[in-house]
């Protein structure tokens, strides 16, 4: 059994339980009518605290540094969402008992109480968790590649690097302000599995002369225009990583446009104020102008240290002999063992992805992965990007042992990293911003991909469908296989649900492709569309081609042309009027957007 490290209880430093009574202080004024909920509204967002769709509840935002979580963590998380979640519910997830993995690596709790959040906050803290920052003007859950430290392709463990760029932005007074949120991606190998190619800054490990260091790219995002990410440097060594970091936050926090909030991510800057020779300048004049004792300097220092710290708990994981006596499960584990379980740089290890349906996430299943990660994975799991959960290093004579304990609390599902590990953001259930139910969609796609047999066809494989409820790209539409986003649209007298349909996109070692727009089509025809596409390239596909080359290359006029009928009608029927997993009309009704309105 490999090691547990053990992670005694924290204590709760004194300036975040400064933090935390302040807080209180001001969430208290605000219930009792003393201050003004706009005023207090920025400061609440800088804590990870939305308003939720649902009236008089929040959303709680915990950020999960690329993702790594230890056992005492992911039970704190379970017991969060038992204390302090109300038993709220929208359709296929609820509050009590519940809990959501974001695409940043974050987790989130819906239905709590303002009055209760303080309690939470102190909860989290007690395990070394915190919200500070996981939303507004500030830098957002730095993510990473969740295979860090296993992965045989990987350069180096990304691991220490992208915590200690957390360590450098949480809290520093630079960017508690900024123009816009910021986003940070640390990715190990050329393959940017943590997508640094649609991020603010993207840091893809590099290697030259024996020296560590990343290939940098600045000003990508998603959302209504959509960006891929520049390359600023091909090579920046590790320690100097961290100043170029903090004077690109710099440049963009002088210089990012403030008035226009639709206009003020850094990806603009590269419309009319900088190309990236003038951009690179600025940030070499403000790394100059660094002081001494600046935070990037000191983390700079530090680095050798803190990479030795993780390489020595890393020492744990030694190579083991192969067993050829592996017990069997019957056909479940063993198509399990195909499509879950992954290789591992070190001989005798495998690291195992534990597939949730859109990123949901029980108290129970919380705890049997606390105990799985200590039995079986160093008392460590990671969040991905895909909203699922890793434990990266889990013995392969252990693998039987571990699917026992995974099946019962219904975590043993099968077709991780597949066509049916789909995506998608919480939507119009429980978003202001959100218009359908993106959640809905996602559902209805998996129930079409098993009933078409399509949930383990091999010409599926490298295929990937995501969905947000509206044009932001929180389920990061832009960048899938079949990509889709909703909207509202009247029709007559009648709101219609419906979907963006974007087809192509990816990231790969180049960069980011932005999906092409094909259509906008009635939220319940999405699965019938996507069964004429797969029949139209059973028709058109080369020898070996898989469904998602053939979408690259698809003539997007045919593809048009292919699904026209099932486009908007002028005369909307009953399957056009009612979104996913509903009951009643559509009506398009949306609040105001937190985070995108202050």
């Amino acid at each position: 059994m490999t090691q547990t490290l053990e992670v005694p209880a924290t204590t709760i430093p004194a300036h975040v339980e400064e933090e935390i009574e302040e807080f209180s202080r001001r969430a208290a004024a605000v219930l009792a009518g003393e201050e003004d909920d706009e005023s207090f509204k920025p400061y609440r967002l800088s804590f990870g605290i939305y308003g939720q769709r649902q009236p008089g509840y929040q959303m709680v935002r915990v950020k999960i540094p690329h993702g790594r979580l230890n056992g005492l963590q992911l039970e704190a998380l379970a017991s969060f969402s038992e204390t302090f979640c109300e038993p709220g519910e929208y359709p296929g997830g609820g509050g009590r008992g519940m809990g959501h993995i974001t695409t940043r690596q974050d987790v989130q709790f819906h239905f709590v109480p303002l009055h209760r959040v303080p309690a939470a906050m102190r909860h989290l803290a007690e395990a070394g968790l915190t919200t500070r920052e996981a939303c507004y003007n500030t830098i957002r859950n730095i993510t990473g590649c969740p295979l860090a430290g296993a992965c045989g392709d990987e350069l180096f463990d990304i691991t220490p690097y992208a915590q200690a760029a957390t360590e450098l932005f949480l809290r520093n007074p630079i960017c508690q302000n900024l123009p816009r949120k910021f986003k940070i991606a640390f990715s190990g190998c050329e393959s940017d599995c943590a997508f640094g190619a649609i991020h603010d800054i993207g840091a893809v490990a590099r290697v030259e002369n024996g020296v560590r260091g990343f290939r940098v790219w600045v000003g990508g995002g998603l959302g209504n225009t959509p960006r891929p990410a520049k390359l600023l440097y091909d090579f920046v060594d590790a320690r100097g990583f961290y100043e170029v970091a903090e004077s690109i936050v710099r440049v963009f926090d002088a210089e990012g446009m403030r008035k226009n909030r639709n206009r003020a991510r850094l990806k603009f800057i590269f419309d009319k104020q900088h190309d990236l020779d003038s951009f690179r300048a600025r940030v070499e004049q403000e790394r100059a102008a660094l002081a001494e004792d600046a935070w990037s300097k000191r983390i700079g220092r530090e680095l050798e240290e803190r990479v030795g710290r993780e390489a020595e708990r890393r020492e744990r994981v030694r190579p083991q002999p192969l067993s050829r006596d592996e017990i069997r499960r019957g056909p479940a584990y063993s198509r399990w063992r195909v499509t879950n379980v992954g290789s591992h740089r070190m001989p005798g290890y495998a690291v195992v992805t534990v597939r949730l349906t859109l990123g949901d996430l029980t108290s129970d299943q919380f705890r049997a992965l606390a105990e799985a990660a200590r039995r079986f994975s160093g008392d460590e799991a990671r969040t991905s990007l895909m909203q699922n959960v890793l434990l990266r290093d889990v013995r392969i004579d252990q693998l039987p042992a571990l699917y026992d304990l995974l099946q019962p609390a219904g975590l043993a599902e099968s077709e991780a990293r597949g066509a049916r590990d789909i995506v998608t953001c919480p939507g119009g259930d429980t978003c202001n911003l959100g218009i359908t139910s993106s959640r809905g969609l996602g559902r209805a796609l998996g129930r079409w991909l098993d009933a078409d047999g399509l949930r383990n066809a091999p010409e599926m494989a490298g295929t990937s469908f995501k969905a947000s409820g509206c044009p932001n790209s929180c389920g990061q539409h832009h960048v899938a296989t079949i990509g889709f986003y909703g909207n509202s649209k009247h029709v007559g007298d009648e709101p219609v649900p419906h979907y963006m349909m974007l087809v192509g996109g990816g990231v790969d070692p180049s960069g980011a492709t932005i999906g092409d727009s094909l259509m906008k089509i009635p939220a319940r025809r999405v699965p019938a569309a996507m069964q004429r596409m797969v029949g139209r390239y059973r028709q058109e596909r080369g020898e070996g081609e898989l469904f998602a080359q053939w979408v690259a290359r698809a003539d997007r006029a045919a593809l048009k042309e292919l699904l026209d009928d099932l486009a908007l009608s002028d005369v909307p029927g009953p399957d056009e009027l009612v979104d996913w997993d509903q009951d009643k009309a559509f009506t398009g009704k949306t609040g105001e957007g937190e985070c995108a309105a202050v």
